[in-house]
Order: structure tokens, then sequence, then C-alpha cells
């Protein structure tokens, strides 16, 4: 629900504009995981190995879409909870927004203040100990309990987090001359915690919050048929909620040193990052029919505070990680985990640009659009995004020495014919193609470390990680009626 109001005024000197705005959001989330089992086996577990079921499924079968639950006789089958999360999340806000303009409309200030009142409340199986007898999960959260110094997993208990935060903004433009303006502009903003694992000391997220800043100049020259802006901006965000990290590695530790206890650790871990940068946009009509779009970036990044909950929990344990190794389950996985712990901890040095962070990004278009004869109303464009390469790993043991994957390019391009049906009735068609050129091209996300045979005496090597494609070509057909 959202309430506006309005007030604007007009005098020799100003045009005024006040906005307010009142609202408030109810968010509502559920999730759950549901996997066959049997149900009437000897063991009342239900994970237990023997109450599994399985579907053997070849090569040439991918696609294919699973069949109802096989009938076994003797055996009763059902899809049970694997894992359940519910989050209720209100907010109430309210906003002002003023618009003043002066001297003729040469010179527009902006302005923006709003309080949020945000009350995020959370149930999850994650982190939250089976039922003993039948495995299966129970809903609780990660709390400290009433009386208790530490946080810990309370079955049927809520994760309860209320956040009041106050964003701000302010910006300017002036036209020195008709062709020519100068801006700045200054920014907050929040993100409150979405649905997810606490933690991992087990407390609850705090909201995310960011800054930042911009100036620049704006341009429009040869009575309009180019206009562009050049500009600078510095960013900062603390406290952003990523997903948690090496835990593969410590659960397996854990587990090779008997302590299965702690080997199930899931968790959100915080970064702070900050970030500055240069853009340039333009647009160029040089005929009616020929149209030109522009852009350029070349962005920075730096790691401020990268996921202090990780570098606080491995602090805290790798002592007894290294001291029990050598009597371990299996002391070569322990010690290639542990330098895989180390070796990603390495790369979060304060200071080292943030993971798939370009040296560039670019995008350009072409649009013609026929000026008379039987095609006056079909437009043809191409164009293509441009990345130059990004930073993807920093080289062992030297954080500031970095390895990048590939720059790469995606062309586009689209077609639009317009059609009027009679004097009521407009539309247009459009084809859009994506990756016109069809480019398969690997671009690598990580790098990887690997000793050969998998034994701790052999020196490591890096080498590319996980990969991803773009998007095979694509046809897109749309069409819009105006009436």
């Amino acid at each position: 629900m959202r309430a506006l109001a309005n007030w604007r005024f007009s005098r020799p000197w100003i045009q005024q504009s006040f906005s307010f705005i009142f609202g408030s959001r109810l968010d509502r989330f559920d999730s759950w995981s549901r996997t066959l089992r049997r149900t009437n086996g000897t063991n009342p577990n239900f994970t237990n190995a023997a109450n599994l079921i399985r579907e053997r499924r070849y090569w040439n079968q991918a696609g294919q879409k699973l069949g109802e639950p096989p009938q076994i006789p003797g055996v009763t089958l059902d899809y049970l909870a694997t894992a359940i999360s519910h989050q209720r999340k209100n907010l109430d806000y309210a906003q002002l927004a003023s618009t003043s303009r002066f001297f003729h409309d040469r010179l527009a200030v902006m302005f923006g203040a709003r309080r949020d009142d945000v009350t995020n409340s959370q149930q999850t199986t994650s982190g939250i100990p089976a039922a003993a007898t039948t495995g299966l999960p129970q809903l609780g959260a990660v709390i400290t309990p009433p009386g208790g110094s530490a946080p810990a997993p309370v079955v049927g208990a809520k994760s309860v987090g209320r956040f009041d935060p106050v964003s701000r903004n302010i910006g300017s433009v002036y036209f020195i001359r008709p062709w020519i303006g100068v801006f700045a502009n200054y920014s907050e903003t929040f993100a409150a915690p979405n649905n997810g694992a606490n933690l991992i000391d087990g407390g609850a997220p705090d909201i995310s919050q960011s800054k930042g800043k911009d100036f620049g100049v704006k341009l429009e020259l040869f009575e309009g048929r180019v206009a562009g802006s050049l500009s600078y901006y510095t960013s900062r965000q603390v406290k952003l909620l990523i997903n948690g990290t090496r835990t593969t590695e410590i659960n397996r530790i854990w587990n090779n040193l008997n302590r299965v206890d702690l080997a199930s650790l899931s968790y959100r871990d915080t970064q702070d990052q900050k970030g500055d940068g240069y853009e340039m946009d333009l647009t160029a009509n040089p005929t009616r029919s020929l149209r030109l779009t522009f852009n350029l970036a070349l962005p920075k990044t730096a790691a401020v505070n990268l996921e202090p909950g990780l570098l606080g929990y491995v602090a805290e344990n790798i002592a007894a990680w290294q001291a029990g190794a050598a009597g371990s389950n299996n002391p070569n996985q322990v010690n290639n985990d542990l330098t895989t712990i180390r070796n990603y901890i390495a790369s979060l040095t304060p200071g080292t640009p943030l993971n798939n962070t370009f040296q560039y990004t670019s995008n350009v278009y072409v649009t013609y659009t026929v000026p008379s004869g039987p095609l006056r109303t079909v437009a043809f464009g191409v164009g293509a995004n441009i990345r130059g390469r990004s930073k993807i790993a920093s080289v062992l043991n030297n954080a500031y020495e970095y390895r990048y994957a590939d720059n790469y390019h995606v062309v586009a391009a689209h077609a639009t014919y317009r059609y009027r049906f009679s004097k009521n009735l407009n539309a247009r068609f459009q084809l859009n193609i994506s990756n016109v050129l069809d480019r398969d091209k690997l671009i690598y996300n990580t790098y990887s470390t690997y000793r050969v045979g998998g034994l701790a005496a052999n020196p490591q090597n890096q080498v590319p990680g996980t990969i991803r494609m773009p998007e095979p070509r694509k046809f897109t057909l749309s069409s819009t009626f105006e009436f």
C-alpha cells in the first residue's frame, strides 16, 4: 500500500515541487524441498540409505521428465521434506522528495530523505538438528536463548531482526550555457536481509548500506543532434550479504577429524567494498534516419573488508585443524583442504580488485529507419556488448598479481515494422536477435588449484576453473498494439 501527496507552486524566481510518500509492504517467502523416500522400511530414519530411492538415467535420456513414483510391492513411497524455510518481512516507510528549479530551468536541485522501519522474522531448517528418530528436518532458528551468552540452534524459535535506517540523497544540474551543463549527486540506500542462513557465529544478518557520489558534464551539440555525458563516480557498500564460502572444505576437515558434530556448517558472510570509475554516454543522430548510441565504463573496485566471518572462524580453528591433520582419517585430504582455504583467504587481501571486475565495459548500437518508399515503416539495428578482461583470481602466493578471463563481445540485432490497421489501431512488430554470431566462447569464472595425485608432497598447480558461456543465438518476436 502506498499514499502520495504532492504540492507544487511557482514564483518568479523558483518553481517548486514537494512530494510526500508513505507506504507499507509485507513480503512472504516460503520454501520447501522434498525428496522421494521409503516410509515403511525397517529403519525409522527416513534419511538412511536403505530408504533412499534412485532412478537410473542414461546419457541419451537427458531432458526426459521423471515419471510417477515406482510401484514396488510391499514398499510405500512418499515425498518428504528435506529443507524448509519461512520468512516474513514488514517494511513501513515515509519519504520526502523536493525538486527546485531556478533561473528559467538552468539550475535544478533535487533533495530526498526516507525513513524505513523493517522487521524481518525467519524460521529455517538450516543449522537446526534433525529429528533424532526420523531424521526429518525441524524448523527453528539459531538465536541466543534467554540467559545464554552465545547463539545456539533452538527448535521452534524464530530469528527476528529490526532495522530503522534513514537514507538521504541530493543532486543538482546547472546549465552554464544551453549546450553545456554540470551535475553532482550524493545518494544513500540500504538492503534488508533476504531469507537464508544466519552468519557463521549464528547471529542474524544486519542490513547492508551504501553511499555514492558522482560528478560530471552534460553536452547537447548541433541543435540536439549529439548529446552525451561524462561522469566520475565513487561508491562504498558495507555488510553486503554473500553466500558462505569454503563450506565443502571446512565440513570435510571436521569429518576427517571425527568431529561430525561440527561438519554441517551452512552460513552467510558479509563483505565491504568500494569502487570508482569513469562513464561516458553518447547519442548521435547524424540524420533523421540514423541513430547511434555508445557508452563506455572504466570501473575500479577494491576489497575493504571481505568475509570477516570466514576469517574469524578459520583463525579460531586452524590450529586444531593443523594439529589433527596427521592423525585424521585422510591426512592428504585435510592438507589439501587447508591449502585451498589458505589460497582463498589470500585472494581476499584488502586493496585487491574484486573478482569479476572488468577492465572496461562498452555497448554500441546503430539503428537505421528507412525514410521513404514502401519500406518507410521499417527500421533495422545492430550493435554489440563488449567486455574487457576481468580479474578472476590472484596468483598463488602473490595476492597482488592477478589472473584474468579473456575479453569478449556479443552481437545483437533487431528489425521493426510498423503498420496502421485503421485510424484507431496501430501495430508494431519487432524481431530481436541476441548473440547473432552464435558465439560459444568459454569464459572462465575462477582458477582452481590441485596437486598431482592429490599428494601434499607435490607442488600446487593453478588452472582455470568454472566456466560460463553466452546464451545461444535467440530470436524473440514481439508485437505492440495501440488503440
